[in-house]
């Protein structure tokens, strides 16, 4: 995989050795003819001895460099985008390079985008009367889809907007929280409804040939602020599902259904107190979400970043130097070490 250095053949030309004329009186028989060292060959041996020399330094150069990054995998590492602002429902982009979050204002919502890693932000829509459920990129990176509850007043209503700003513009309404999309950006799917009685809706992106995948009723109650998350794969939407018997008992678990046929598995069977904002890893194995581990959801473990392995259904949590985190994560990254 282009590790591989093709050297040249060297052809040694044939050469007729030259005589050294012999100026003293000696006798000609006297000493051996000698002959000049053939320059070509000279040439050859130091072009490939610049070859080796090169060929080894590349090597030992790659093999420092994967050690590195193996080494730095292993630690997970923080940094501040922002810096005291208020902020709420903050989401990245699927090319990582914005983020966006709501900043509360009185009894108003602004929604800015900032560069990933760069000072400053922008508003790129006018303020939104009332509080906003949600926030996320199409997988694109071009559009930001919001949910706002226009003053407190239900339904919600959801809306979209270029990622550098433009036109608001209304695409549905009667959603929950924020969509997730399909790997093709075509679809999206959303709940509708409440705890007690939601549905799961998949929907064209303009908000079109609405279709029901699944009713949840007061028996199976769903972990709402958590939304559903497409898996990149096409092949799965994650939620959760709430035991309401069970709460703060582990009464919330992590399941899937197909967005084809409806048919839903268990993720996991590791139970939790609270169930929120999830995102799948680019290569459909692991889940990335904010949860509470069963039975700690009145101690100072409340609420943090865990890692779910899909093929196994294990869960460890990922943030080591923080206490608690809010409802919503995104995740952007092809593995998590």
């Amino acid at each position: 995989h282009g590790n591989v250095i093709a050297v040249a053949d060297w052809q040694e030309a044939e050469a007729e050795p030259i005589p050294v004329i012999n100026t003293e009186s000696e006798p000609p028989d006297s000493h051996p003819t000698a002959v000049l060292p053939n320059r070509r060959i000279y040439a050859a041996a130091f072009v490939c001895s610049l070859l080796m020399i090169g060929a080894f330094g590349f090597f030992w150069l790659r093999s420092q460099s994967n050690s590195t990054q193996a080494t730095s995998k292993a630690d997970v590492v923080f940094m501040n985008l922002t810096d005291g602002e208020d902020v709420n429902n903050a989401t990245i982009s699927p090319d990582g390079n914005f983020f966006a979050y709501i900043s509360r204002d009185g009894d108003k919502s602004r929604l800015f985008v900032q560069q990933t890693g760069q000072p400053g932000r922008r508003e790129i829509t006018e303020p939104l009367e009332g509080g906003n459920s949600g926030i996320t990129f199409t997988p694109d990176s071009q559009f930001i889809y919001f949910v706002g509850d226009d003053n407190g007043r239900l339904p919600n209503t959801l809306y979209r907007v270029p990622t550098w700003g433009g036109v608001r513009t209304k695409i549905l309404s009667d959603i929950a929280v924020m969509p997730s999309f399909s790997p093709d950006g075509n679809e999206m799917v959303f709940i509708r409804g409440s705890v007690m009685q939601a549905e799961i809706v998949i929907a064209a992106s303009d908000g079109s040939r609405e279709r029901t995948l699944r009713t949840i009723t007061q028996e199976d109650a769903i972990a709402l602020y958590g939304g559903g998350s497409w898996s990149p794969d096409g092949r799965t939407i994650a939620y959760g599902v709430v035991d309401l018997n069970k709460i703060h008992n582990g009464g919330c678990t992590i399941v899937g259904i197909d967005p084809g046929s409806g048919v839903t598995k268990p993720l996991s069977q590791e139970g939790w107190d609270t169930c929120f904002r999830m995102a799948w890893t680019l290569d459909s194995q692991g889940l990335v979400f904010i949860g509470t581990k069963a039975n700690e959801a009145f101690s100072t473990r409340r609420d943090q970043v865990y890692y779910i392995s899909i093929p196994d259904g294990t869960a460890r949590r990922v943030d080591i130097e923080r206490d608690t985190y809010g409802p919503q994560v995104t995740y952007r990254a092809q593995h998590l070490d």
